[in-house]
């Protein structure tokens, strides 16, 4: 379900203050781009898991048709910028691996979705298929480099 614009400016303004940020950020940054046709710059607060050397997070909402074929992005993770290349991972099979990847490794972003486990402590098939089915995606963001500049 998409946030509304007023959750969204209220989570940003949380990430912009110092002390704030640095207990929102540990489950929420903010994701920078331009849009692929109008150029418009758009900023969104989205939850997310750092692992290794990328960060997945997941959307029901259409922002993410909205990025360059090439992906690039800016994301402020932990009051720090880095560039990025976003990849949406729409396909069912890549759909269903990214959103089981993350939320087996946060349990606080499986609670927002609602995804139980299986008895074997895995994440429930069926919760992430049932997320899958209602639109959700998840969202790939690799080749994390420091940022200063402006997308």
């Amino acid at each position: 379900m998409a946030q509304p614009k007023i959750v969204n400016a209220g989570v940003k303004a949380l990430l912009s203050m110092p002390l704030t940020h640095r207990i929102a950020s540990k489950d929420v940054m903010i994701l920078r781009f331009r849009g692929r046709k109008t150029g418009r710059r758009y900023s969104l607060p989205v939850g997310y898991h750092r692992g290794g050397d990328s960060v997945l997070t997941t959307t029901d909402d259409r922002w993410w048709r909205n990025l360059h074929p090439e992906g690039q992005v800016r994301i402020l993770i932990r009051r720090k910028w880095f560039s990025a290349t976003a990849a949406a991972l729409p396909e069912h099979d890549q759909a269903i691996a990214g959103m089981t990847e993350l939320v087996a490794a946060s349990e606080r972003y499986a609670g927002w979705l609602r995804i139980g486990k299986e008895p074997d402590g895995t994440p429930s098939r069926t919760d992430v298929e049932r997320e899958f089915a209602g639109g959700r995606i998840p969202i790939r963001f690799t080749r994390l480099a420091p940022s200063t500049g402006k997308i």
